[in-house]
């Protein structure tokens, strides 16, 4: 098709003076190349917009350029500010907003605003010969000093961080004495020497505040006999160990046996711990360790019952804490490797094992008792019951369950069952294909006037159901409509249907499979809705579309559709078009064909689109190009 055409009032650059544009309405000098905007009709508010003369369009090796043109009657000359030919990226200069002093400079933050300044601050400046400062200097930036240094005098940081030396290979050198406290930064984070450097000696003329001793160098005179580590109690409410995985040595319980690596806990391989009821103890490893040799509680070795009360496990430890019901003896090992650990001895009274226990004579357990913790345990009783059997609950708790149940049961005396389910069951005064009914105080019993034999229900007598009433080929009511209502939700009617009376359909869809559709109505009505069956017009807004969808072929199956788009309110024809919920969405808008179009809007009726000859017009039509 050919490109539209959109044309500005133009004309002579003189006559723009007589010339009235409307508000929003475009002019073009074609001789000067001048462009204005109207305001409100009048000539002498036009508003002149912009022309070349006043600046340079770039160019693929040179930037553009803003001119400031002298006046009309002393010339044609100018003043270009212009772009450099190539930028790194967009830059903004914010000239001063007030007029600087006398000798004044102009100044740049560094992020384009300008100022004027009697006093320059200069960032990263180079002095190459001597610079002689006859009054204080401050610098509020960085200073690097490449050489020796010297400070005679008072030397004094204030503020900040004060570092000396980068590296463990810098040697700083005190010749002085300190005379101020020295104290770190943060509690328990800093260390005076290394394990590989450490202080010769220390002297102390007061009191040593140590969290810790390690006794490595210490003399002991006495040893707890048979005990290599032993963990007393804590007054923290939790005690933290550290963590490590390493190769079993000789010292540890289970060397030789199970995984060849081991835990080591505070610096000790694999130690029998003492805990503590009412205390959190914590065993932290490191991400990668507790990834690899997870750190669980188990109440025996081989790691057959894993023990979680009161357990918390994370990415980097497991944490108990004890209790006065916590089992006597735990054992903490690897969850994916053998016998990487030891026992823990918890200060309690309670029982808990995983091994079997016999015990004769008469038992008395008194308090709750659980027999069994799982479905898969097995309960064997070889004696008799000498007392009732009692629920705890009325109408909770079950004999057996569906899939399992008792094989059969002896009561001398009276079965009280709420309710009874049963696979069979035979009553013997009953008849056979007789259909039983509820009679005397509900006593089962049947009749010979009401049979069943498999096949066909037999009823002697009258059989009323309701007020319908079937009679030869007819089906009616003594009162009320008649309802058709199949199991199957399906009422099918084999031969041709006439219908006396109003027809209506209250369901989701009204299917309609004909060659030929013939409706007598000159008009039909859509989008009613029913009210108590009656179909009427909406009194509210119910978001839904409103029209009619064409099914059709092209390539696949599509949808074409005229509707009504409630969500714009407008009318919509769509050649492609989807439905969600009375919902209609175009993917693609149809095309409409026509001769002409005519409007009837607030203008009145008149055509806007019209032909004549090989040329279309648009007319009566004033475009606008919106506001902003």
């Amino acid at each position: 098709m050919a490109a539209p055409v959109l044309q500005f009032k133009r004309g002579q650059h003189a006559n723009v003076g007589v010339a009235s544009f409307k508000a929003g309405e475009p002019g073009f000098t074609t001789d000067k190349y001048d462009f204005y905007i109207g305001l409100d009709g009048t000539h002498t508010n036009q508003k002149f917009l912009g022309s070349s003369r006043y600046w340079l369009r770039e160019a693929a090796s040179t930037g553009s350029a803003v001119r400031v043109v002298e006046g009309s009657g002393n010339g044609d000359n100018y003043i270009e500010l212009k772009s450099p030919a190539s930028l790194a990226g967009n830059l903004t200069y914010t000239l001063p907003g007030t007029q600087g002093a006398a000798n004044s400079i102009i100044e740049n933050d560094g992020s384009g605003n300008l100022t004027f300044t009697n006093t320059p601050t200069f960032t990263g400046a180079t002095v190459t010969g001597d610079l002689a400062v006859g009054g204080g200097t401050t610098i509020t930036g960085d200073l690097y000093v490449g050489g020796t240094s010297e400070f005679i005098g008072v030397v004094t940081f204030r503020g900040g961080t004060v570092r000396l030396g980068d590296g463990d290979t810098d040697n700083i050198v005190v010749g002085g004495e300190f005379a101020s406290h020295l104290v770190p930064d943060q509690d328990g984070t800093f260390d005076l020497g290394t394990t590989s450097k450490e202080w010769r000696n220390l002297f102390l003329d007061g009191t040593a505040e140590v969290d810790g001793i390690n006794n490595s160098g210490v003399t002991t005179t006495t040893a707890l006999k048979g005990y290599s580590y032993l963990q007393a109690p804590h007054s923290a409410s939790t005690q933290n160990y550290t963590v490590t995985v390493a190769a079993k040595t000789a010292a540890h319980r289970y060397n030789g046996s199970g995984s060849t690596n081991g835990y080591v806990i505070d610096g000790v391989e694999s130690p029998t711990l003492t805990l503590t009821p009412g205390k959190t103890y914590r065993f932290t490893l490191s991400s990668s360790d507790m990834t690899s040799h997870p750190f669980r509680f188990y109440l025996d070795a081989d790691k057959t019952y894993a023990y979680t009360t009161n357990v918390t496990t994370a990415a980097t430890y497991a944490e108990i804490t004890v209790t006065d019901t916590t089992p006597a003896i735990l054992h903490y090992q690897c969850s994916a490797h053998a016998l990487m650990g030891n026992t823990l001895v918890c200060n309690t009274n309670a029982v808990h094992t995983p091994h079997s226990a016999t015990f004769e004579g008469s038992v008395n357990a008194k308090g709750d008792v659980t027999l069994g913790d799982a479905v898969t345990d097995l309960i064997f009783v070889n004696g008799q019951f000498d007392s009732d059997l009692l629920p705890s609950t009325d109408g909770t708790y079950d004999l057996g369950s569906s899939t399992k149940e008792w094989q059969d049961l002896f009561i001398d005396g009276t079965a009280n069952i709420d309710s009874l389910a049963a696979d069979s069951a035979a009553i013997a005064d009953l008849t056979d294909n007789r259909v039983v009914i509820a009679g005397t105080n509900g006593e089962l019993e049947d009749s010979a006037n009401l049979t069943f034999d498999g096949t066909t229900l037999a009823v002697t007598g009258n059989a009323t159901v309701d007020n319908v009433r079937i009679d030869g080929n007819e089906i009616d009511t003594t009162s009320g409509g008649l309802t058709l209502d199949s199991a199957s939700g399906t009422t099918t009617v084999d031969d041709n249907l006439t219908v006396n009376g109003t027809f209506t359909v209250l369901g989701t869809q009204s299917i309609i499979n004909t060659e030929t559709l013939k409706v007598e109505d000159s008009l039909i009505e859509i989008g009613l809705v029913n009210s108590g069956g009656s179909l009427v017009a909406p009194t509210s807004d119910a978001n839904i579309d409103v029209g009619v969808i064409l099914h059709y072929y092209s390539g696949s199956a599509k949808k074409a559709a005229m509707y009504w788009d409630d969500s714009v309110s407008r009318l919509v024809f769509a050649d492609e078009t989807s439905e969600n919920t009375s919902v209609l969405t175009a993917s693609s808008y149809a095309d409409v064909e026509f001769k002409g179009l005519f409007i009837n809007d607030c203008a009145g009726q008149s055509q806007v689109i019209s032909c004549t000859g090989t040329e279309r017009f648009l007319e009566n039509i004033t475009v606008d190009g919106g506001s902003f």
